[in-house]
């Protein structure tokens, strides 16, 4: 007597990439057993289109969600880079106006004091 095939059991996050794959796609649970797109990538993976299909109804998540999260995603990265560009222009205008800052207080001093040319503080780096 044969023994009957049981069928491999899959772990979630398996599930979760093959789920990601078809709302990806943008294909409805019900469009996933009559497309030839479904049947592509049930062969590919392995796996019955019922399977495939029974965890997109297990997920609840609909290609167009899928879709608004990708696109949340990217206007996320891109928030992300205009925040890290933003930070990296105020930490240089700091920096200049630290200088700036250190300039005026050696020209601010030098006046005040009215020191003869030889005796006045000069900011580093800068010859007379």
């Amino acid at each position: 007597m044969e023994k009957k095939k049981v069928p491999p059991r899959y772990d979630a996050a398996f599930k979760e990439g093959a789920v990601k794959l078809v709302t990806e796609a943008g294909r409805q649970p019900k469009e996933v057993a009559d497309d030839a797109i479904g049947f592509e990538l049930c062969s590919k993976l392995g796996i019955s289109v019922t399977s495939l299909r029974d965890w997109l109804k297990l997920s609840g998540v609909s290609p167009k969600e899928a879709g608004r999260s990708n696109k949340d995603a990217k206007r996320i990265r891109e928030l992300e880079a205009a925040n890290r560009e933003l930070k990296k222009q105020v930490t240089e205008k700091d920096e200049v106006i630290a200088v700036l800052k250190k300039s005026s207080l050696v020209c601010f001093a030098n006046r005040i004091f009215d020191a003869p040319a030889f005796l006045r503080v000069r900011p580093i780096g800068v010859k007379y």
